[in-house]
């Protein structure tokens, strides 16, 4: 039976650490402390390679779950490289990271399946590995997902498609931005795999079709040109989480709290307005 559905808003660490604060990965959990969320979203990073279990180690001391991971976006990079040697070393980050999922405790995970200069070209090659991910994923107790982020020969969309013909039960993650981005929010949000979308990035976006310069920085929803609003009147459902990826790191390593804190308000207020239908959440 069908039952209104009210998402989490969860906030990606990858909004309040970064190169200002050393990465450092002890300055997560008190964030729980100052931040009205409904939970986390792990952004793995490319420093941390080497000391996961040290990550691990300071997350699990502090109780701190997160409910979703972004699993290191170089993993996609690499597999777009497409050489014996880059396909190897995102397969055992792959590993790493899933690994820590397990670690942590978090059952959803978002990878890059595509990325970099050499963007969605071998996107077919990457395509034929997901059989082993997915088992990756399987043995990790996680839920792998498929972004949509940006693509030069095609499109996120016609990316999941691809995905889907081999995988038609393949889940995603609906990236706001990505979509303003591509122009392909509304085919999204009409596509009949918006059934397999189980997770959702939020932040905005001000520039033109495909402008990759003004892909950053990442803003706040209502610092760029989507209508919220009108987006959220438009979703067919809510998945069980949406994640806010809008960073609040100063450079002085300092974060504004409140402007997240905002964010996630003002999320839930759209939540509630458009109510929707949805099998689970």
């Amino acid at each position: 039976m069908k039952k209104p559905a009210t998402p989490s808003v969860l906030v990606s660490t990858g909004a309040i650490i970064g190169r200002a604060n050393g990465f450092d990965p002890r300055l997560i959990p008190p964030a729980r402390e100052v931040l009205d969320c409904d939970g986390f979203e792990l952004m793995t990073l490319e420093p941390w390679y080497g000391i996961y279990e040290d990550v691990s180690r300071i997350l699990k001391k502090e109780n701190f779950v997160p409910r979703t991971v972004h699993l290191e976006k170089k993993i996609g990079i690499l597999l777009a490289e497409n050489t014996p040697e880059s396909t190897a070393e995102a397969v055992r980050h792959l590993k790493e990271n899933l690994a820590l999922c397990r670690e942590v405790g978090a059952h959803l995970a978002v990878l890059h399946l595509w990325g970099g200069a050499f963007s969605d070209y071998a996107l077919p090659a990457a395509i034929e590995k997901l059989a082993s991910f997915f088992s990756l994923a399987e043995e990790a107790e996680t839920v792998l997902t498929i972004e949509n982020i940006p693509c030069k020969a095609g499109t996120p969309l016609r990316a999941w498609e691809q995905i889907a013909a081999a995988f038609p039960d393949a889940p995603f993650t609906f990236d706001t931005r990505f979509g303003a981005f591509h122009g392909e929010t509304a085919d999204i949000l009409q596509s009949p795999l918006w059934k397999n979308v189980r997770h959702m990035h939020i932040s905005d976006y001000r520039g033109g079709l495909r402008e990759w310069e003004t892909l950053r920085p990442i803003l706040h929803p209502g610092e760029g040109g989507q209508d919220f609003d009108a987006l959220f009147e438009a979703l067919p459902s809510y998945p069980a989480a949406m994640a806010v990826e809008s960073p609040v790191l100063r450079e002085d390593g300092t974060n504004d709290f409140d402007k997240l804190n905002k964010t996630v308000s003002y999320l839930r207020s759209l939540c509630k307005k458009h109510k929707k239908q949805s099998e689970s959440v």
